[in-house]
């Protein structure tokens, strides 16, 4: 943990004072060139391709790598490989309001699918009903989720398993107002999860009544254009903690 921080305090003196001149760039222009992920076990550089500012894929040195399928300005579907290999997809259905009504992963080895519905509520809130099963003829209801929003982020998740008559996981989180990395990418806003909100997560709170309580925390160094350049991601009190640098283009 003290050689984690003391490599994050050194790569924050480092790109503080290589960012002088990035009000030269438009905010609405910037895009996330490449990004160096530093866990207690590896490092892991990534490289992002994009046409337009539609993400085309990301390779990484640790041999996995992402390819993105859109149609229009929505993503309707990922690949994930490992030295090229499948290793499970995401494709994604929308309404004709651009809002994301289905979402299915599939995992290529052992073969295993996650289907996701959303139902959007007149009070603003998402109810998801999930699915699993080996496949699409097995799936069988896992759990449900109530989604809450604020300032168009999500700040709750509700989580009930299939069969439990109470909430068994209850998700707390807050943002600051600085710019998410990913905030002009075309689509990553649709996608219903934490990181497509268009601001930085601080801080989430995971209330588990099997697991008990756990805390994560971020922090964040940014750019004259309020974009990070350097996060320190911690969970808890243990050793997973992730420091990530940023690179524009």
């Amino acid at each position: 943990m003290k050689k984690l921080s003391i490599a994050f305090s050194l790569l924050v003196l480092i790109l503080s004072s290589c960012s002088s001149s990035d009000k030269e760039t438009s905010v609405s222009d910037l895009l996330v060139k490449s990004t160096v992920v530093t866990t207690s076990t590896e490092v892991v550089n990534s490289l992002y391709a994009y046409d337009g500012k539609k993400l085309v894929g990301v390779v990484s040195d640790n041999g996995s790598s992402v390819a993105y399928t859109y149609t229009g300005d929505l993503i309707t579907k990922t690949e994930n490989f490992t030295d090229n290999v499948l290793v499970s997809s995401n494709t994604y259905e929308y309404d004709s309001s651009n809002n994301l009504t289905v979402s299915t992963l599939e995992i290529v080895e052992p073969a295993f699918i996650v289907k996701r519905n959303y139902f959007y509520n007149l009070d603003g809130t998402v109810s998801v009903s999930e699915v699993t099963g080996a496949t699409l003829a097995a799936l069988a209801p896992s759990k449900t989720e109530n989604i809450y929003f604020l300032d168009n982020s999500i700040n709750k998740v509700e989580i009930t398993n299939d069969g439990s008559p109470t909430i068994d996981v209850t998700i707390n989180l807050s943002y600051d107002t600085k710019n998410n990395p990913f905030k002009n990418v075309l689509g990553f806003d649709k996608l219903m999860t934490v990181e497509s909100s268009s601001n930085n997560n601080l801080q989430y709170e995971v209330l588990d009544v099997v697991l008990g309580t756990t805390n994560y925390t971020s922090s964040y160094v940014y750019d004259a254009n309020d974009f990070p350049i350097a996060s320190l991601r911690t969970a808890g009190s243990s050793v997973s903690n992730v420091t990530t640098e940023f690179i524009y283009e």
